[in-house]
């Protein structure tokens, strides 16, 4: 009878009547935590719940000779077996709590409690058997991020309940799947919710003691950034792989070795049509300028060395065709040096055919512009001397015709004006001419080594004596007597008879026009200066082109067809010389001519002109000039 009376003693019980908690001993109170006060009073109900036993009694557990977890008030899962005796009598429940050998999870398993502590992982322990929840910690909850909000809240909770928060249906099935088989179960970016894209790598372990799986540690890891990110990335791939696929360019990778590596189907289809690249050798690469690239200049080459190349056109010629391509590229690293070269490659040559005929087409507008200045001009020179040649042949006519009356000095007169008008279209046709075949290099050029200070000096003398009596004053300037070079003789003089007849023409009457030779270290300067009207800033660029006027109206003060300064540009190049002029509107201009000071080795003899050649070529280049005529 002692023996009984101690065993009951020590055993920790729970006794209830009617339903409420009416006696605890002290083992109780030093098994669970809690205190009598905690406990009496309370029913059934409420004492299971503070066992957190819930989960087992409602799936079918009596609370008699069963094996369970209990949970303490400080939340540790402890398996006991309870047992049960009624007392009839007063309808009393009395409860037996026996705790097992190594009933401790805390001591069954220390390397998951450590796990679980460090809060790294989240980390569940189940029961096995029953997939109670028995431990959890912070992370897990953190993860979990559902209405269950602490450990309290947590622990005690059946496999069913917590299964029920997850998307997965078969997740029972799992964990009872690893329970039956002690395999684990692993789960990479398995989608916890389905509402919401959150992601988490999930292990199930199960754990066995003395040869039966009795726990299993439940862990996982939110890989939530991770996978967004990837997906992030997989996607930019995906939209970067059908930009790349569906580009209208070609897109290579060329490495060391100079294999290739097409890299979208533009690539390979022109890969496949003809050596793009260049690099088989099948067709001979050329820049724009019309250079032949060696291989050792390819672009290819260039990005191996780590060049960076934009928009490089090159063309790609054998016998029968002719590719013009665009190229940009940078070089591939890895490790710090270069591996490949990614190349990007256009193909334009219908863009270069394009051009060239849009040149071409611009060309021909230009050239029909000039052409029609041409024969605007050259009807207005040409009609004019023709009118003042018919109207002077008429009024001869008419005193021819009068018998009584003929005035001699009248008829030479309208004979001078005749004649000076036909000077002026042998002029017109002889520049014409002259440029032309400066234009296609069939003028004739005669190089003689001459004194170029008499060359100017002795025709700037000729032209100041033939029009003194007009009232023209040219002066003549030298500082130097002699200067021996070579140079066509005649080209020299028509420069010079030019470039006065243009400063009389922008000239007030009675001006002075100053002709000047200088003598430099390997040159000569000719200026030729008036103080005439001057040149308006935006035309100086373009009173050497071809038929160019500042004013083209047909009623314009001052004749001329815009051909004799462009010749005269056209004599001085043909010296390797240059001409350029300075002026300002209003006050005048000065033509500087320079030209390099060569003698020439081989000497032509020539028959010079006659004094009277020289009037007529002064009278030639000087007829467009009405006011010195008349």
């Amino acid at each position: 009878m002692n023996y009984t009376v101690k065993r009951r003693i020590q055993k920790p019980s729970l006794c209830f009547n009617d339903n409420i908690a009416s006696g605890v001993n002290h083992e109780f109170e030093k098994l669970t935590g809690y205190s009598r006060g905690e406990l009496l009073g309370k029913t059934a109900y409420e004492i299971n719940k503070m066992l957190r036993t819930e989960s087992q009694v409602a799936s079918g557990y009596n609370l008699f000779r069963k094996s369970m977890f209990i949970f303490t008030k400080e939340l540790e899962p402890i398996e006991v077996v309870v047992s049960r005796k009624l007392q009839e009598i007063n309808n009393e429940r009395i409860y037996y709590f026996h705790k097992k050998k190594n009933s401790s999870v805390y001591e069954s398993l220390p390397y998951v409690i450590s796990t679980l502590k460090d809060n790294q992982l989240g980390v569940v322990v189940y029961s096995a058997y029953d997939g109670i929840v028995l431990q959890a910690n912070e992370k897990f909850l953190n993860i979990l991020n559902v209405p269950y909000c602490t450990i309290g809240d947590y622990i005690g909770k059946g496999l069913r309940e917590i299964s029920e928060m997850f998307d997965e249906s078969n997740y029972q099935e799992i964990f009872f799947y690893v329970v039956k088989t002690g395999m684990p179960f692993y789960a990479k970016e398995f989608k916890a919710f389905e509402q919401s894209d959150v992601y988490w790598n999930v292990s199930l372990v199960p754990i066995a003691v003395s040869g039966v799986v009795k726990y299993v540690v439940y862990t996982v890891s939110d890989v939530t950034d991770d996978v967004i990110r990837r997906k992030i990335v997989e996607e930019q791939k995906q939209n970067l792989e059908a930009i790349i696929e569906n580009m209208s360019d070609s897109l290579f990778m060329v490495d060391k070795d100079y294999s290739i590596e097409a890299l979208n189907s533009v690539a390979k289809c022109s890969a496949s049509e003809y050596d793009i690249l260049g690099l088989a050798g099948q067709l001979l690469m050329y820049d724009f300028e019309g250079n032949n690239i060696a291989f050792n200049n390819h672009p290819a080459n260039k990005i191996l060395n780590g060049d960076k190349l934009s928009c490089f056109r090159y063309s790609l010629q054998n016998s029968h065709c002719t590719y013009y391509l665009s190229l940009s590229g940078s070089p591939v690293y890895h490790d710090g040096s270069i591996t490949k070269a990614l190349i990007c490659i256009r193909d334009i040559t219908e863009q270069v055919i394009n051009d060239k005929l849009i040149s071409k087409q611009e060309e021909m507008k230009t050239s029909l512009k000039v052409q029609d200045e041409i024969f605007a001009n050259a009807s207005h020179e040409l009609k004019t001397p023709l009118s003042v040649i018919y109207s002077a042949n008429q009024i001869m006519d008419m005193y021819l015709n009068n018998s009584s009356f003929i005035d001699r000095n009248k008829l030479i007169t309208y004979n001078n004006i005749i004649k000076q008008n036909c000077f002026r279209l042998t002029r017109l046709i002889n520049n014409i001419t002259d440029l032309t075949k400066c234009r296609s290099g069939y003028l004739d050029f005669i190089i003689n080594n001459e004194n170029i200070v008499d060359i100017v000096k002795n025709i700037t003398l000729t032209v100041s004596e033939h029009f003194k009596s007009k009232g023209i004053r040219i002066e003549f300037y030298t500082d130097v007597e002699e200067r021996t070079m070579a140079c066509d003789a005649d080209k020299i003089e028509r420069i010079v008879l030019n470039l006065i007849s243009n400063s009389i023409k922008f000239s007030k009457i009675k001006s002075t026009i100053f002709v000047s030779i200088h003598n430099k270290e390997d040159a000569v300067e000719i200026k030729v200066s008036d103080d005439g009207i001057g040149i308006d800033s935006k035309h100086i660029d373009c009173i050497f082109e071809r038929y160019y006027q500042a004013d083209k109206s047909i009623s314009r003060k001052v004749e001329g067809s815009g051909i004799g300064l462009p010749l005269v540009k056209e004599f001085v190049e043909l010296h390797n010389g240059h001409i350029f002029v300075e002026s300002e509107l209003g006050k005048g201009s000065t033509f500087i001519v320079e030209l390099p000071v060569k003698i020439a080795e081989n000497e032509v003899d020539l028959v010079y002109s006659s004094a009277v050649n020289k009037i007529d070529m002064i009278e030639i280049e000087f007829s467009d000039i009405y006011s010195l005529n008349n």
